[in-house]
C-alpha cells in the first residue's frame, strides 16, 4: 500500500508577524497572541489589504479588538499605540519587556461588592460579560482567570435568555481572607 504523502511543515511566523507577536506578547501569552494574529489575518478587510499600510492599519485595529476579552481599556489603548509605533520604531524583545498591567485600586479599597444584572436580551448578555471581565481586572486577576469568568457568565447569561426566557445574574466578590468572585444564576426555566 502506498503511504500518504506526509505534510509538508508549517512554516514559522513572517519577520512582521514575529514583531506583531512580541508586541502582543507584552500583554497576553505567546499562544493567545498567535492566536489573535491568525484570526485577524483571516478577516476579509484585512486578507484583501494585506502588505499596504492601511492593511496593517485594519490589522492592528482587530489585533487591538482582540486583545478586549483579555486586558482593560488602558492596556488596549497602550496595544495601540505599541502597534502605531511598530512600523518605525524598534520593537523590543518579548524578555526585556515585564507585562505592565493597568494600575488596579488597593485591594483594601476595593471592599467587598455585588452587581445584579437583569438578563433579557443579547445587550443583557455582553453587559454581564463586560462586568465580569471589569471585576476581573480590579481584582488584578490573570488573563486565565478573566477569560475563564467571562466565558462562565457568558454561558449562564446565554442559558437563561435560550432556555428560560431571562433571568437574574448576580456577580460579587470579597478580598479577604483572599479574593473570591461569586456568580449566581437564578431563573424560572
Amino acid at each position: 500500500m502506498n503511504a500518504p504523502p506526509p505534510t509538508p511543515p508549517r512554516p514559522g511566523p513572517s519577520a512582521d508577524d514575529e514583531r506583531l507577536l512580541q508586541v502582543l506578547g507584552r500583554y497576553v501569552s505567546r499562544i493567545t497572541a498567535t492566536g489573535l494574529l491568525e484570526n485577524a489575518r483571516r478577516e476579509p478587510e484585512v486578507a484583501a489589504l494585506a502588505g499596504t499600510e492601511e492593511g496593517f492599519a485594519r490589522l492592528a485595529d482587530r489585533l487591538a479588538l482582540g486583545v478586549k476579552l483579555f486586558t482593560d481599556e488602558a492596556t488596549r489603548a497602550r496595544v495601540r499605540q505599541d502597534l502605531a509605533m511598530m512600523r518605525g520604531a524598534p520593537i523590543r524583545p518579548v524578555g526585556s519587556s515585564v507585562r505592565q498591567p493597568a494600575p488596579a485600586p488597593a485591594r483594601a479599597e476595593i471592599g467587598d461588592r455585588t452587581t445584579r444584572l437583569d438578563i433579557r436580551t443579547e445587550a443583557d448578555l455582553a453587559e454581564a460579560r463586560a462586568v465580569a471581565r471589569d471585576l476581573c481586572v480590579r481584582l488584578s486577576a490573570r488573563s486565565l482567570v478573566l477569560q475563564r469568568v467571562a466565558t462562565i457568565v457568558g454561558e449562564l447569561a446565554r442559558n437563561m435568555l435560550s432556555y428560560a426566557g431571562g433571568g437574574q445574574l448576580t456577580i460579587g466578590f470579597r478580598t479577604a481572607p483572599r479574593p473570591l468572585i461569586t456568580i449566581r444564576a437564578a431563573d424560572t426555566g
